[in-house]
Order: C-alpha cells, then structure tokens, then sequence
C-alpha cells in the first residue's frame, strides 16, 4: 500500500510478526520501522488509504476490528467494529471511502 508518499506493509505468517508494519520512504532503498498495528494480522489484511487515513481490515484468521492510522507518529487507533468477522480480503478506496472487497465471512452475527 502506498499511505503518505511511502511504500507499507503490515502484517505477517506467524506468530512473531502478525503486528508488524514496515515501510520504505521514496528516497531510501531499505524498510523501516512502522508503527506496529494493535491486532494480530497474518496473510492478508485488506489496506486502503483515503485522504483521512490509512484503513486496514480482516486478516486470515477472521476479526471484525478494524484500525486507522491517521498519523505515523502516532501510531494506530481502533477503528469502526465490522457487523462481522472478515478473513483475507481486499480493500479499495476512493478519496473518501474505503470498501472492502472479496474475502471470506463467518456468518455468526456478533454478540
């Protein structure tokens, strides 16, 4: 995902790095520390940055957090709870709005 002029990964295969975010600025040609997200991600969490924020979602083990990075420095804040738990999906956005695309649901509503 590219987020504020800068090339973003997050996410991981095991347990050590599920949290995990890197990136890479323009003008290096090595990662770096990103923040680290506040819930465990492996293989495919949906990303879609818009002009509010960078949004991610989903993840293959299904959740229904989702979490904003407005700011870097910052780091992540809990975002808007999902109707249900989304596994490995895709995310696309416009300047506005996120959706979130594909992927796999599990269909018991949350309490």
């Amino acid at each position: 995902m590219v987020f504020q002029e800068r090339m973003i990964i997050c996410g991981g295969g095991n347990a050590n790095a599920g949290q995990t975010c890197e990136m890479m600025p323009p003008h290096l040609k090595h990662w770096e520390r990103f923040p680290p997200m506040m819930t465990y991600r492996s293989r495919g969490p949906g990303m879609a940055a818009t002009s509010w924020g960078l949004l991610v979602a989903g993840a293959n083990y299904p959740n229904s957090r989702t979490e904003i990075l407005v700011d870097r420095r910052l780091g992540w804040a809990e975002g808007p709870e999902l109707a249900f738990k989304i596994g490995t999906t895709t995310m696309v956005a416009n300047d506005h709005e996120a959706f979130i695309v594909g992927g796999y649901q599990v269909c018991f509503p949350l309490p």
